[in-house]
């Protein structure tokens, strides 16, 4: 630059500074305008990801509004079967709806399982779940509209020793008259006592048949009853056991002091307060005795038809004694008549 003029130079000089501010202006707008390029490619992909945990939760939130739905249609369906079945609770609140029905005369009430088949599933295999079913049938009795109705084991005509009461007897006799065909109670009260059974839960109680027979002045009625249960592995709902037909709702702790099973010819234990009840020759003379050799059967029927059961035991003229042994009574204690107790001298 020696060669240059003092004009030149400084020319060159200034001209040296501008490029340098220029290059000091430039790079820094070039590294801002690539950091924001580089900003702005983060923030539409930091965008793109939010859009997608958007999507990913509202299709979430669906799934989950889906799954509770399902859930509650599984649950709804299990519901429509009862959770446990027991023989005694159905048992017992189907006759104590009868009762409530004012159709107390109750002849027979038997339950049963009726088989169901297994649940194919559809990949063909069989399911561990299965249905079950507990059938109840029940026989009840109308009044004929002139016998007097017994019902609990309650007499109005027995006085307080056990025995007949005549005047308890001609006075609840006094007024036994036909009171008509229309008279005959139980009918309506059984169809009611039916409706109000599989009213209460219809989805998994019902009255599968219905039929009546014709006897003597009154009218046998019957009735089969089902209930539907299910095994569920995989339950989804919690179990209601709270139904009077699940769970035991009757007594409990009753006392049975002085029962026995089965009805003897004699009663002779003396702590028994039917100590000395003789069974009558018309129910003991029956022939059907499975048990016995049928000489043996016929000869026995024959002694009670003959004479009477006390007489056909061996126990006239005889004081009986605890344990099955008879022993001659000298005193001549007096034998009870059929039906009777012996006075009880304990």
């Amino acid at each position: 630059m020696s060669s240059l003029g003092a004009r030149e130079r400084n020319l060159a000089i200034i001209f040296g500074i501008f490029l340098v501010c220029v290059v000091l202006y430039v790079f820094p707008i070039r590294m801002l305008s690539n950091s924001t390029t580089e900003l702005q490619a983060q923030r539409e992909a930091l965008q793109a990801q939010k859009d997608y945990y958007d999507a990913l939760a509202s299709q979430n939130e669906a799934t989950r509004a889906e799954i509770e739905n399902i859930e509650k249609d599984i649950s709804e369906l299990e519901q429509t079967f009862l959770p446990e079945i027991n023989s005694e609770c159905i048992k017992q609140w189907v006759l104590s709806v009868f009762e409530r029905n004012n159709c107390p005369y109750l002849v027979s009430a038997e339950t049963h399982d009726i088989a169901s088949p297994d649940i194919q599933l559809p990949d063909g295999s069989i399911s561990d779940d299965n249905v079950i079913i507990k059938s109840i049938d029940v026989e009840y009795s109308t009044t004929d509209g002139w016998n007097v109705g017994s019902y609990n084991m309650t007499n109005s005509i027995e006085g307080e020793d056990g025995l007949t009461d005549p005047s308890l007897y001609d006075a609840a006799m006094a007024d036994r008259v036909y009171t008509g065909m229309y008279s005959r109670e139980g009918y309506d009260e059984f169809l009611a006592a039916l409706k109000e059974i599989e009213g209460t839960n219809d989805k998994c109680i019902k009255v599968t048949r219905i039929a009546v027979e014709e006897k003597s002045g009154y009218i046998l009625m019957y009735a089969t009853i089902n209930f539907y249960s299910a095994t569920f592995n995989d339950r989804v709902s919690e179990p209601d056991t709270t139904a009077p037909y699940v769970s035991w709702n009757g007594m409990t702790g009753v006392a049975t002091d002085h029962g026995f099973i089965g009805y003897p010819f004699f009663v002779d234990d003396t702590g028994n307060e039917w100590y000395g009840t003789i069974m009558p020759s018309d129910e003991a003379a029956d022939r059907e005795r499975p048990f016995a050799a049928y000489y043996s059967a016929q000869t026995w029927a024959n002694l009670v038809e003959g004479s009477d059961v006390a007489t056909a035991l061996g126990l006239e003229g005889s004081a009986f004694v605890p344990g099955g042994t008879a022993v001659q009574d000298d005193g001549g204690d007096e034998v009870p008549d059929e039906g009777e107790t012996v006075p009880d001298e304990n």
